[in-house]
């Protein structure tokens, strides 16, 4: 039988001496590989959660001891107080720090706007919790995760960190850091105080796509022009620095 693409551009599969037409469930079969496509891209994002289950944490007292302790910024309320979702994240940051699980806190967040500056905010709670000057590095340029973690390392020079987030977060941020050659480990700032919208659950499925191309393509930051060891003076980091070109 003659192949032709005007016949529904149908091919033709034979089996035995009957000829079968595939052209007729073009649909089905179209709809079934795009069904497949999604499947593996989901599976794909879900992974990350499992791939490092092993490394997240809600008991501190199992976490290993580390160079710093690394708590991202999120939104703050009217850019004077933080929300729901930082303050979380800010008071299992101090606990760790209480703990001696490190000697340092490095708190990381966008500072791009005139009178928006959530390194600031993230500061003063912590210097009302009790957390020395002297133990606090600021990174007012961590826009992204992959920000974050990657000055984390080229600006404050550490190679070891706890990072504290919600574990919806917490599969990308892990996955960032050991392609960056970070050691983290992740611990979790859920409570049932605050809870997470469809759009925060959207928002980070997108996300981590983002993040596998920015690994791929080692789209990372450029490398900066100024650092701050930890075993400096932190207060040096208090300053804001304009971000790299």
């Amino acid at each position: 039988m003659k192949i032709t693409i005007k016949n529904y551009f149908s091919w033709w599969l034979f089996i035995g001496r009957k000829p079968i037409a595939i052209g007729r469930y073009k649909s089905h079969i179209l709809f079934f590989l795009l069904f497949l496509l999604v499947l593996a891209i989901v599976i794909a994002n879900l992974s990350l959660d499992y791939l490092y289950k092993d490394r997240m944490y809600t008991k501190l007292e199992l976490i290993p001891p580390v160079e710093a302790i690394l708590i991202p910024g999120a939104s703050v309320i009217r850019g004077k107080k933080p929300s729901g979702i930082l303050i979380e994240r800010l008071e299992k940051g101090i606990e760790l720090y209480r703990y001696g699980k490190a000697p340092k806190i490095i708190l990381s967040g966008d500072n791009s706007g005139t009178h928006y500056n959530e390194v600031l905010v993230m500061k003063n709670f912590c210097l009302r919790k009790g957390v020395r000057p002297d133990d606090l590095f600021l990174d007012h340029s961590g826009v992204r995760t992959l920000d974050t973690l990657f000055r984390s390392k080229h600006v404050f020079l550490a190679h070891k960190i706890i990072f504290v987030t919600q574990r919806l977060y917490m599969g990308r941020a892990l996955y960032l850091a050991d392609n960056l050659g970070l050691i983290a480990y992740g611990y979790l700032a859920d409570s049932e105080r605050v809870s997470l919208s469809w759009q925060m659950y959207l928002r980070e499925f997108l996300a981590r796509y983002r993040a596998l191309y920015d690994v791929l393509t080692k789209n990372y930051p450029p490398l900066p022009t100024e650092t701050f060891p930890l075993s400096g003076s932190a207060k040096k980091s208090w300053e804001k620095l304009p971000s790299p070109p």
